[in-house]
């Protein structure tokens, strides 16, 4: 194995950080062009957490507060919010660039090191969740950066160092990113920590993992200095109510569709093939997957769209495994699962390869900001037809209704009733920047609300950003379920076609389960405004 030259692959890294980091950061603006749902939730936390709050104590969220630590630095400094968002991936990436260059020098030949890099700092960097749509967006940010993680620590335990061999430094690896994973999302940390321990046991690593539980028994003794007991037990009833939530069940397909269809199974069947391979060539690291693959697939599972990232990491292992093994030995079935893995997901990681170039090559003219009447979100912009054209989904009613048969309800829940009125059946699928913007500016006209916390049932929590009262404490900046941080609200707002039905009717149930009395106070084409008591 000809492992990398240190400089040189300092250098290849730095390369790889000019390429993709610091293209976006010369735009005026940060062009996101769908999924504003998203990118309203992603503003509502960093401008909260910029102004102090913190994540599950002062709001609800699952995801945890180092998601959005990065991007809140910034913007509590003046900085506006989309140059907030690229200066804070590029900041995890740079947070990296140790750990990647240490197991790139220590563990791989030295193509395979740039591709580990070129990987793990792309992810980072990207502006598309994945998929294969090549319009950028923020959205879900948080995945790509768990990924790239345990990328890292997954190699650290499945590849044992041929040099430089120190475990205290792998360990310290593995702690500082199982740690992150923790503070970012659980899930992650959850699904791939049996898998690591056990390719460390199976690699005789003993050093590196008792390092590694020396390490993070200290980093997370320090982070409840720091961050305190109640931090901890919010964050545990944050994930709670979304384990139990109706509404939220699953963000994409579900599991028998994600194992077994036909956009699914070719990697399905890759990490089967790659366990038999494995077993033959590389029993260690067969035996791991056996533990990693359920942990790998699980977290799939619990994103939206369901891309199988994995695949990225299982041929560079595998490719790096050919090393020392014949053909005889199954070097060339080593090499033949690493070439299915890396064409299957080869779609996904061009698409995030190339999203921040292709930001560069957006027309600017064609954004607007996403929110509207606010300084601090200027530069964070979304597609201007998206942003002010607004289209609502209706039932139409069934034929024999239309004949005078029936009610037309075939399929369909009867019609949503509150406060002794009906409300539409309706959602709106586009405009949240125009719908948002009209009502704030409609709401302006009430003096009372200035300083009011108006709570939304919806999706998203965002009138506060549009200069409408404050933010509602304890609220959830994406609706899940439940009604966290009622309580502390004065006035509710019903959407009458919402952006998600689900969340309008639960947070309504909510409201009528706890007896909370409510005064009509305004009514629009858009809205229904009450006082709360």
């Amino acid at each position: 194995m000809i492992r990398p030259n240190p400089v040189v692959f300092l250098a290849v890294i730095l390369g790889i950080l000019l390429v993709l980091g610091l293209p976006p950061l010369v735009l005026q603006g940060l062009p996101m062009a769908k999924q504003e749902g998203d990118l309203v939730h992603l503003a509502d936390i960093t401008l909260r957490m910029a102004a102090g709050a913190r994540a599950h104590v002062d709001f609800m969220t699952p995801i945890g507060g180092w998601a959005f630590a990065p991007f809140a630095f910034f913007a509590g400094r003046g900085i506006g919010l989309g140059h907030s968002v690229l200066l804070g991936q590029l900041a995890v990436a740079l947070a990296l660039a140790p750990a990647v260059w240490w197991v790139g020098i220590g563990r791989l030949p030295r193509g395979l090191a740039g591709l580990l890099a070129l990987t793990v700092l792309g992810l980072t960097l990207a502006l598309v969740p994945g998929g294969t749509d090549a319009k950028l967006t923020l959205s879900m940010h948080y995945n790509r950066w768990a990924w790239a993680i345990a990328f890292v620590m997954t190699v650290v335990a499945v590849l044992p160092p041929v040099h430089p061999k120190n475990a205290a430094v792998d360990g310290l690896i593995l702690a500082l990113g199982a740690t992150a994973l923790l503070m970012i999302k659980l899930t992650y940390l959850v699904a791939f920590l049996p898998g690591l321990v056990v390719a460390l046991l199976l690699n005789r690593q003993y050093r590196a993992l008792l390092a590694a539980l020396v390490f993070g028994v200290a980093a997370a003794a320090g982070l409840s200095l720091v961050l305190g007991v109640d931090y901890w037990l919010a964050y545990i009833d944050d994930l709670r109510l979304v384990a139990g939530s109706a509404t939220r069940a699953r963000p994409g397909a579900p599991l028998t569709v994600m194992l077994t269809g036909p956009a699914f199974i070719g990697a399905t069947l890759t990490g089967l093939a790659a366990i038999v391979v494995a077993r033959r060539s590389r029993p260690a690291l067969g035996a791991a997957l056996l533990f990693m693959l359920p942990g790998w697939i699980y977290v799939a599972y619990q994103n939206a769209d369901n891309d199988p990232l994995w695949l990225l990491l299982l041929g560079i292992v595998f490719l790096a495994c050919r090393t020392g093994v014949d053909a005889r030995g199954g070097g060339r079935e080593l090499g033949a699962v690493a070439l299915a893995a890396l064409v299957l997901i080869a779609p996904q990681g061009f698409n995030l390869l190339t999203s921040p170039l292709r930001a560069l090559g957006t027309p600017l003219a064609d954004y607007v900001p996403i929110i509207t009447g606010n300084p601090a979100s200027a530069d964070f912009l979304t597609y201007e037809l998206r942003a002010r054209r607004v289209d609502v989904t209706r039932p139409l009613a069934s034929a024999e209704a239309m004949a005078g048969g029936g009610p037309g309800l075939f399929g369909r829940a009867a019609p949503l009733a509150f406060a002794g009125a009906d409300l539409p059946d309706c959602r709106a699928d586009v405009g949240m920047t125009a719908i948002f913007g009209a009502i704030a500016g409609d709401l302006a006209a009430l003096p009372e609300l200035q300083t009011a916390r108006v709570y939304v049932a919806d999706a998203v929590e965002p009138l506060w950003l549009f200069g409408v009262g404050q933010p509602v404490p304890g609220a959830a900046p994406w609706y899940y379920d439940g009604a966290p941080g009622l309580g502390a609200a004065t006035h509710l707002l019903v959407p009458l076609c919402p952006f998600q039905s689900a969340a309008r009717a639960s947070v309504l149930a909510a409201v009528a389960a706890r007896g909370i009395t409510t005064d009509l106070m305004r009514e629009t084409d858009f809205y229904r405004l009450y006082s709360l008591r």
